[in-house]
């Protein structure tokens, strides 16, 4: 199935379909080659070879408006690997490459300027553009052509000129994707090469979103439907799977939530091997306490029962697990409210 921002190369004539491809310049091209759509104008399309493409005419011609965008045309690199156009301003395009560059214009094509400084030596796997800021930009990348297992996601507010690690607590494995919540931009989605994992703080925490997903599986491709909140994961290998974000418990800033539950930090922290959890809620409703390894594996099930309003607290013994981090997350019927990490040191 095609996603909606990556739909692989488009073939030149055959078996009587109209070619899509007049004008644009194939000579190098990634295996995944990008087409975005203007989220202005369904007519208006991007592509990346090696250059940027862009048709106005939904896809009978094309015309290049950049110059070569890659460093070299060696060792099976120097193709763009991801595009996004701003919904704020069509002006605003950036892009990546799969050897290391971005680059970004204001004025439609005209001219281009070269933003990796401060970046990691990878591939770029996804430039995704805030909705309503076209200064404000992320950028996640890959290390797997070079045998790196490090986890990369940047943050710009000027346009690429300084860009801000938000990785936060992630595990070391490579960013393929990221979605910024279009109800609260202060909420990421990120297809990792072990799984996807979400922040409400801009990356100060980042937890496991859900359960489901195979373990240690790359998760290539996200997906986000509206009006449904519906996420989608397209993975290698282990088909897709998708998940309904509820529009309740969505947090603005710095982790602060909602009056009607709290989860405080684990205690002690680290720790070895029992910690105490506390939690609280201040209507009556179905609650669930529940720990997951890095994986997203559900490991253990501290309270899953009825509770009414009031403070509890529950003890987790970790005895039968190894040294590294761990996620609790509290559900109140059925609604994933929060999560946080705890870290096991034996």
């Amino acid at each position: 199935m095609l996603s909606k921002r990556r739909f692989g190369k488009i073939n030149k004539r055959r078996f009587g379909f109209l070619s899509a491809t007049t004008g644009l310049d194939l000579t190098y091209t990634n295996w995944m080659t990008p087409y975005v759509m203007d989220k202005n104008d369904p007519l208006t399309l991007y592509c990346g070879t090696y250059k940027i493409h862009k048709t106005t005419n939904g896809m009978q011609s094309w015309t290049a408006i950049s110059p070569d965008l890659a460093n070299a045309h060696r060792q099976n690199l120097g193709t763009i690997t991801t595009v996004d156009v701003a919904k704020s301003n069509p002006n605003v395009i950036y892009c990546g490459t799969d050897d290391a560059n971005v680059w970004v214009t204001s004025n439609g094509g005209t001219n281009w300027t070269k933003i990796n400084s401060g970046l990691p030596y990878r591939w770029v796997t996804r430039v995704a553009i805030h909705p309503d800021s076209a200064n404000v930009c992320y950028v996640t990348l890959s290390g797997y052509k070079v045998d790196s297992t490090g986890s990369h996601i940047f943050r710009t507010t000027n346009f690429g000129a300084n860009w801000i690690s938000i990785k936060g607590n992630l595990p070391d494995a490579p960013i393929n994707d990221v979605i910024i919540d279009p109800a609260n931009t202060n909420t990421l989605y990120i297809g990792t090469d072990i799984t996807v994992m979400a922040t409400n703080n801009l990356g100060a925490s980042w937890y496991v979103l859900g359960t489901g997903i195979p373990s240690n599986v790359p998760c290539h491709d996200l997906t986000f439907h509206q009006p449904t909140r519906t996420l989608v994961v397209w993975t290698h290998g282990r088909s897709a799977y998708k998940t309904i974000i509820p529009a309740v418990g969505i947090q603005n800033n710095n982790s602060q939530t909602p009056a009607s539950f709290k989860l405080e930090q684990n205690y002690p922290n680290p720790f070895n091997p029992v910690t105490n959890l506390e939690f609280g809620i201040s209507n009556l409703g179905f609650v669930s306490l529940e720990v997951f390894d890095v994986l997203g594996n559900r490991i253990a099930t501290l309270v899953n029962e009825k509770k009414s309003p009031g403070t509890y607290s529950v003890n987790w013994n970790a005895s039968d697990f190894s040294s590294g981090v761990y996620f609790y997350s509290l559900f109140i019927d059925g609604k994933n409210m929060h999560t946080r990490k705890m870290l096991l040191v034996k």
